[in-house]
């Protein structure tokens, strides 16, 4: 159980539900951001993700 923002106890996974279907991550509403902030924020979370991954340590040889 969590406790939501209005008090109320909810199911962890309904409130999950919830949050995804109103399209929230971490208090950041995506349905609030322009296109242009969407596709930049876009931009950043593809370039963590290629930081992260295990072949962004491999180093090139040329």
């Amino acid at each position: 159980m969590v406790t939501v923002e209005g008090g109320a106890p909810a199911h962890a996974n309904c409130y999950q539900f919830d949050l995804m279907s109103q399209r929230v991550f971490k208090s950041l509403k995506l349905t609030a951001l322009t296109d242009s902030e969407l596709n930049d924020l876009f931009d950043l979370v593809k370039l963590e993700m290629n930081s992260r991954s295990p072949a962004a340590n491999d180093v090139e040889l040329f």
